[in-house]
């Protein structure tokens, strides 16, 4: 999820670390919206402006709504009138501007893409997520609250096997997950290594089976204690369609906490892969799930974070490091890189 700077809440990123190919990644190609289109920088900012600004203009508008309702302001209720218009416009000039740029590079496998996303952020519980985020990310923000890196940070085990792309994050403004977005600055999207050339093809790859990252033993990052688990979301299918029944952004997902103030996050997971349940004790390295396609999810990835509660919409991204391993098998330990792996077996 990206907010721009001071809570600006987007198409591609209310739920924005959930679906890596419509965000950001420091990858190889450095795609700057979606991994499938590398549009001019000027056209894309056109459209993410028009994106973001719809968003937090149609969110405004429902709040204005709504206080104008409750405190009988007719003031407040015709602002929202105006507010909703604005939006509409905004949101009108970002779908046409996608679609011009989708037929342009003939990707209109990712317009479905889009719109699911847009649909789903429309239904009851995308909005009760969209408004549960704002709150809290408004909140941070107020209160100062403004996480960064430091030498105390936690060291986890990478929380897969093998080694896997870091489509999305970072420690750096430049290359964040969602920088403005606090829940999510110092999360990670992360697909196997194989998969990383279907990246440029997405919608040659429109089955879960063609993607090696689908089904993929995730593994617990650090010892703790399971305080929450959600199975039976399906898995999204076609890749790159969003299931307007999805009934929360994260997907199927485990939730894992490790002491006082410290929970990891484990989201998309596969339908029926979870091997833990709630109040089950775990060891750093136990396989818990399978990496899968749910929630708000375009392709299978898995998003792994740490975090400061057990409710990762209202909650603080903890920057972490990692024990793993680089393409040269020489023993790593620091921030995430773009292509990590998991520690090498011990040589006798």
């Amino acid at each position: 999820m990206c907010l721009d700077p001071r809570i600006i809440i987007t198409v591609n990123a209310l739920i924005p670390g959930f679906h890596p190919f419509l965000a950001r990644t420091r990858g190889l190609h450095r795609f700057r919206s979606d991994p499938l289109i590398l549009r001019p920088r000027g056209l894309e900012r056109i459209i993410s402006f028009s994106g973001k600004a719809s968003s937090r203009l149609l969110i405004a508008a429902l709040a204005a709504k709504l206080i104008g309702d409750f405190a009988g302001l007719d003031k407040a209720s015709a602002f929202s009138l105006l507010l909703l218009a604005s939006g509409l416009v905004l949101g009108l000039v970002w779908i046409c501007g996608t679609i011009i740029t989708l037929r342009q590079r003939r990707n209109l496998c990712l317009l479905e893409a889009y719109l699911s996303i847009l649909l789903w952020q429309l239904t009851p519980w995308g909005l009760y997520n969209a408004t549960k985020q704002l709150v809290s990310e408004a909140y941070f923000h107020l209160k100062g609250i403004n996480p960064l890196p430091s030498e105390e940070d936690p060291i986890v085990m990478l929380p897969v096997r093998g080694c896997w792309l870091v489509v999305n994050g970072g420690v750096e403004k430049s290359d964040s997950h969602s920088w403005e977005l606090i829940s999510q600055r110092y999360a990670y999207d992360l697909i196997k290594r194989e998969d990383m050339n279907k990246l440029e093809q997405q919608c040659k790859y429109r089955r879960l089976s063609e993607w090696s990252t689908y089904g993929s033993p995730v593994i617990a990052a650090l010892d703790g204690i399971v305080v929450a688990t959600v199975d039976g979301v399906d898995d999204n299918e076609p890749v790159g369609r969003i299931s307007l029944k999805a009934p929360t952004l994260l997907g199927n997902y485990i939730i894992i906490r490790h002491g006082d103030g410290l929970y990891s996050l484990y989201a998309h997971l596969k339908k029926d892969s979870l091997r833990v349940a709630e109040g089950d004790t775990v060891k750093a390295g136990d396989a818990i799930a399978e990496a899968g396609n749910t929630g708000m999810s375009t392709a299978p990835h898995l998003h792994f974070q740490l975090m400061t509660t057990s409710d990762p919409l209202a909650t603080v991204s903890t920057p972490l490091k990692v024990r793993g391993s680089l393409l040269n098998n020489l023993s790593f330990t620091g921030y995430l890189e773009l292509i990590i792996c998991s520690e090498p077996p011990a040589t006798t």
